[in-house]
């Protein structure tokens, strides 16, 4: 096909394939890159049509709808324009990349992307790495808005640690390496933090002033404007998701160009002072906006900074003991969690955990639902007194076991245990191919792969260091090719533990069934309810399913088995079951109307997103799926 094609000029071909409906533009144009001929993909009132193309057919499009698309036979997409579709390979690219170059923008190259789980690439049309200051993320934004077809989506993609397509795109792509910045604020343990800054950066840095993070995930290699947006939480009952617990104010900058400060009513800055001294800028101080903006899935704009809270930094020590699933469910039958973690129950545990601490400030067990083995673990905070005769030890190194001669060496209180730190801090490229080879010549050896795991994390005297490395599983750990995805159950009427039950007859049905295996441990956690529109609005249990390897059998896997887990939940417990949208979507073809249930405010949310994209520029094919917008 020529680089410009006559919609007149189009010669009729029997088609391959009916004409098909999609939910969005970019599946139609998917569908249609797959049938080696010329298809109209146009924008009808159920959906996208996408429809095998004759001189007829062509025409109408171009009369009848402003967003008619013309996939050729090689693949190349092209846009209407004044009765002709021009490739955008060769038109609108070519043009527009020149734009670029003169508009003297921070263009990079826009290459294949690929995310840590491997399950999910993209290559990007455009691709920027605007620097701290704003008015770059400014320029980006509003040269994108009056360039770029609304049809390619914009998104910031930070260190790809999501295995949901929260930063996909085959339009723009905003690399928020320059975005990384930590400063100071004059109000007590307030910090602005650049979006492109990574958790180990901002750990290490607010420990040099004396502060700390109060709660943290088990991973610190995501940056800040990955992490807090998709819900990511750790496991203290007294506190709800990350974005819940840390943020105080956000900077964003929206589709259109316009730089917006979001905070709840009353909160950090002075509207006459700002106005005064930021012209140019958009202030909300609106509670239910704030409520949207904290999880928000990277819907609104792109952050260029946060104003995030600290507390006096803390060493942390962590104890490790074995039971089995049977026992801990009656240990913690009867709300005993409540007592067990810190929470707003003081009341003494009904049945403590044998070698634990009453009220754990981190509470997390790790489950294996084919033999029942769990490893429970606790974090405590040192006391302050205790805390600083630790400055200056081996404790108070930033990553005491880097070293595998060290990880012998050093005082056992001031590692984990010594083998699972040499196997998996040190070997783990070893141990992931050891493992992949076996379990894909005996998947059931699987159940007792994962057992080996949790019996060497057993670690009864305790582990003592700065907070941060303490909630983080380690650096092997979580170089190890992984999948993973989180359903929440709710803790009322002790559903999480009713939920425990569903999960290891579901994972033993399917062993029988279709022969595959769990093949990494269940972790769950225990995460106060939210503000947050899109947050878990009451008290839950986080189970995060892990499965090892990322190859597409892998992926096979951890799709099919986590949507068995969801289905048998959600059958038992309706909208009570939610989803991670930094992880795995299980039936993800459920969409809004499953938004709808769980989350009482979506609609809310949905019209304050509206409110800041209306043109839908920040919705990759995933996220209009998601929300329900064609």
């Amino acid at each position: 096909m020529s680089s410009r094609t006559s919609a007149s000029n189009l010669s009729h071909v029997p088609p391959r394939t009916t004409e098909r409906r999609f939910a969005t533009r970019d599946e139609a144009v998917a569908h249609a890159r797959t049938q080696a001929r010329d298809v109209v993909v146009t924008r009808q009132p159920e959906g996208w049509l996408a429809e095998p193309v004759s001189g007829r057919a062509a025409a109408a499009a171009v009369a009848g709808s402003r967003e008619a698309l013309l996939v050729d036979a090689a693949g190349t997409l092209h846009t209407s324009r004044g009765g002709q579709f021009v490739p955008l390979a060769d038109g609108f690219t070519a043009a527009a990349a020149s734009r670029v170059t003169a508009s003297a923008l921070p263009a990079v190259p826009a290459t294949k992307q690929l995310n840590h789980g491997r399950n999910v690439e993209w290559t990007p049309t455009f691709a920027f790495r605007p620097g701290r200051d704003i008015e770059q993320l400014v320029d980006i934004m509003k040269w994108v808005s009056d360039h770029v077809p609304p049809g390619l989506p914009l998104k910031a993609a930070g260190s790809k640690h999501s295995w949901s397509p929260a930063a996909a795109t085959n339009g723009v792509s905003i690399q928020p390496t320059g975005l990384s910045f930590i400063e100071r604020m004059p109000q007590a343990g307030l910090f602005r933090v650049g979006s492109g800054t990574r958790i180990r950066e901002l750990n290490q840095a607010l420990w040099q002033q004396g502060r700390s993070l109060p709660v943290l995930g088990g991973f610190d290699g995501q940056t800040v404007g990955g992490v807090l947006p998709t819900g990511t939480h750790g496991s203290v009952l007294s506190s709800g998701p990350l974005a819940e617990r840390l943020i105080k104010s956000i900077d964003l900058v929206t589709p259109q160009g316009e730089k917006v400060r979001i905070e709840p009513r009353g909160g950090l800055t002075d509207p006459d002072a700002f106005a005064r001294t930021n012209p140019g800028w958009k202030l909300v101080q609106d509670d239910e906006v704030f409520d949207a903006a904290k999880i928000n899935v990277g819907t609104f704009g792109v952050v260029h900074s946060y104003v995030l809270d600290t507390v006096p930094r803390f060493f942390m020590k962590e104890v490790r003991t074995e039971t089995t699933g049977e026992a801990l469910q009656q240990q913690l039958a009867g709300g005993n969690i409540r007592r067990l973690a810190q929470s707003d129950d003081t009341r003494a545990p009904t049945q403590p955990l044998d070698g634990h601490p009453p009220h754990a400030y981190h509470l997390e067990f790790l489950w294996n639902p084919h033999s029942d083995k769990v490893i429970v673990t606790s974090r405590q905070p040192l006391p302050e007194a205790e805390g600083k005769r630790l400055e200056g030890t081996k404790a108070d190194a930033a990553r005491p076991s880097r070293s595998l001669f060290r990880t012998f060496t050093m005082p056992s209180e001031l590692g984990r245990p010594r083998w699972a730190e040499a196997l998996f801090t040190h070997l783990h490229g070893a141990v992931s191919a050891v493992n992949d080879v076996v379990l894909e010549v005996a998947p059931k050896m699987a159940v007792k792969s994962v057992d080996s795991l949790l019996s060497m994390m057993v670690d009864r005297d305790g582990y003592v260091a700065r907070s941060y490395n303490v909630f983080n599983i380690g650096d092997g750990p979580n170089q190890l090719p992984a999948q993973s995805a989180t359903l929440s159950v709710p803790l009322e009427g002790d559903q999480y533990l009713e939920a425990m039950s569903i999960i290891r007859d579901t994972a033993r049905k399917f062993a029988e069934e279709k022969g595959q295996y769990q093949t990494g441990p269940i972790s769950l956690r225990f995460v106060k309810g939210s503000k947050a529109l899109l947050g878990d609005p009451v008290d839950v249990c986080k189970f995060e399913i892990i499965f090892s390897g990322n190859d597409k059998g892998d992926q096979r896997l951890a799709r099919e088995l986590t949507q068995a887990y969801d289905t048998a939940l959600r059958a038992r417990f309706g909208p009570g079951v939610r989803v991670h949208f930094g992880q795995l979507q299980p039936n993800e073809t459920d969409g809004p109307e499953r938004l709808k249930a769980s989350f009482p405010g979506f609609e809310k949310f949905d019209a304050v997103r509206r409110s800041f994209d209306p043109n839908g520029r920040m919705l990759n094919a995933w996220q209009k799926r998601l929300f329900g917008v064609e």
